[in-house]
């Protein structure tokens, strides 16, 4: 994949602790993706979240270091980070006010993202919130359509998944050695595929 064009994108201030950080703003408040790089010879995964916190080029989240520990488990060298919505927010009743007010919270996601350059997507955007499920449920399936389109496919893993089936927030999760593979188009995911055993490259 091209991982440097993909890297060309992100601003920070490099390595920090043997990690080189960066992160892509479409305007202020409004991030777009999150990049973290350990080691350039193996697989740049994906992953796609409900909305952004406060990690960025220069710092982490408790959900940014948590994607680096998972990813690292699966052998992944580094990570780009996607989600449903670009607007930044700490609190999902931030992002629920802004709907709701009819400001703008982001693009539709497949244009922010650049999943066809990864083999591996990993879902993990949790429960759709309540008071803005059809918001969430219509992001989710351009999603899911992308990742199922008969031009390209990719793995489609999740860490978990929530009593809905929905895929879990990887902050309230343990660390797994292996993820869930499972089939975007029986979304959703009551009963996962399967266990990626085999998974590390």
């Amino acid at each position: 994949m091209d991982l440097l064009g993909l890297r060309r994108r992100h601003q920070g201030r490099g390595e920090v602790n043997a990690i080189r950080r960066g992160a892509h703003f479409s305007g202020p408040g409004f991030r777009t993706s999150l990049l973290r790089v350990w080691d350039e010879g193996k697989e740049t995964g994906a992953f796609i979240g409900l909305n952004p916190g406060m990690a960025n080029g220069d710092v982490d989240d408790m959900t940014a270091t948590k994607m680096v520990g998972f990813a690292k488990r699966w052998g992944w060298g580094a990570y780009i980070a996607y989600n449903l919505f670009e607007y930044v927010a700490t609190d999902p009743s931030e992002l629920v006010a802004r709907i709701r007010a009819g400001n703008e919270v982001g693009v539709n996601p497949i244009e922010a993202m650049d999943l066809i350059n990864h083999s591996t997507v990993c879902l993990a955007w949790g429960n759709p919130i309540p008071k803005i499920k059809m918001e969430c449920e219509v992001r989710i399936a351009l999603i899911l359509k992308f990742l199922t389109c008969s031009a390209w496919r990719c793995r489609t893993i999740v860490a978990g998944t929530t009593k809905g089936g929905h895929p879990s927030h990887l902050s309230r999760l343990p660390y797994v050695d292996s993820p869930w593979v499972v089939s975007p188009a029986k979304y959703p995911f009551i009963k996962p595929v399967k266990k990626a055993a085999a998974f590390r490259a």
